[in-house]
């Protein structure tokens, strides 16, 4: 080997074991302050979050973190995100799968304790962006069983909860929200896992129905208010979904009803601090009480189109509103007429239709393809 290659070999060498031995750059985001920047993240729990900062070991309360972000990740977990930022979701779960068979056969080794339990969260994000009820409340027992003291054990338990309630298994539902009350209890969680977990409880009621429906939700947003301002939104936004489904109950819709529908939706849509589920939620509502609004104008489903199409675009990654948007904004293309605009919503039916094939929106998007 020539001396110019063997100097290459050892500053690449060099440059490996300096990035390998390099601390973390992790960053925790907390519910108020600045960002915890610069430290190694050591374990997200249920009660805490626990980290280095310059060697020494501290810690956050769990519920007191928004988010973390992590500066590198292991091989697999970086192969996954690195599929679903190109669109390959189910790619990027097939990795995660089978990097979670093995750790948890014990195949493999992790040392971090963080891992695992991210990846059993991201796989079911992943599928909740698939729209894969199934899958979604198979990997939120997964990860229930494997990871009982992880930050991530709210989540699998909602998720599964939502799950169950878009296919219609409300029974099923309220039973796993009785066992996530029983968690919530014995875990002496905090304040706003029982407000979550009231807020799906209301949702998943069917006896419960218009106005005392919102009774219940403007209790929630009450209780909430300034503490939880994540629940605070999720309930206000199902509010104005409810002022929605009643004010279309009839062959006219009822406009005053859209209209306080459409102040709600509207609050939520221009306020930057809300999560990116709740924000779709809000520009789908909007779409609605425009679609709903008297006459059949142009400019109107223009308008309403835009804010579903919205949805499409800038919120893929949540199904359960994206394939709904999509099959709405057809309906406003298809509505207004020109012969571009045909084109339009049938090009939006036909995708509909092949990437979320299970949706009760792709059966209704069927019936104008034929």
């Amino acid at each position: 080997m020539k001396t110019n290659d063997l100097t290459r070999l050892s500053l690449a060498l060099l440059a490996g074991s300096l990035l390998a031995a390099a601390p973390q750059a992790d960053t925790i985001v907390p519910t108020e302050g600045a960002p915890i920047t610069g430290v190694e993240i050591e374990e997200e729990g249920l009660d805490t979050v626990s980290y280095k900062d310059d060697g020494a070991i501290q810690t956050i309360p769990s519920e007191r973190v928004v988010s973390v972000r992590y500066e590198r990740f292991p091989r697999e977990i970086d192969q996954a995100e690195t599929a679903a930022l190109e669109g390959d979701l189910s790619g990027a779960a097939g990795i995660l799968q089978d990097y979670l068979i093995e750790i948890r056969s014990g195949e493999k080794k992790e040392k971090r304790k963080w891992a695992a339990p991210y990846a059993s969260r991201r796989l079911l994000e992943f599928y909740k962006s698939m729209g894969a009820g199934s899958d979604v409340i198979l990997a939120a027992d997964k990860l229930i069983e494997h990871h009982s003291s992880s930050r991530y054990l709210p989540q699998a338990y909602l998720a599964k909860a939502e799950a169950l309630a878009d296919m219609n298994k409300l029974d099923k539902a309220n039973e796993t929200l009785t066992q996530f009350q029983t968690i919530i209890q014995r875990q002496g969680l905090s304040r706003r896992w029982k407000l979550e977990c009231d807020l799906a409880l209301i949702l998943t009621d069917t006896s419960l129905t218009g106005s005392k429906q919102r009774t219940q939700l403007d209790e929630i947003i009450k209780r909430a208010d300034k503490d939880y301002p994540v629940v605070k939104n999720r309930a206000a936004l199902a509010k104005g979904e409810s002022l929605v489904a009643e004010a279309t109950e009839g062959v006219t819709a009822n406009a005053d009803l859209l209209g306080k529908a459409k102040t709600l939706f509207q609050r939520i849509a221009e306020d930057w601090s809300v999560e990116d589920e709740v924000k779709a939620g809000a520009f789908t509502g909007l779409g609605d009480c425009l679609f709903n609004e008297r006459g059949n104008d142009s400019e109107r489903l223009m308008k309403a189109g835009m804010d579903y199409m919205r949805v499409v675009v800038s919120y893929k990654e949540h199904s359960r509103y994206v394939a709904k948007s999509m099959f709405y904004a057809a309906r406003c293309f298809d509505q207004r007429g020109t012969q571009e605009d045909k084109s339009r919503a049938r090009d939006l039916d036909r995708r509909l239709i092949s990437e979320f094939p299970s949706s009760t929106w792709a059966d209704e998007a069927k019936k104008f393809t034929r």
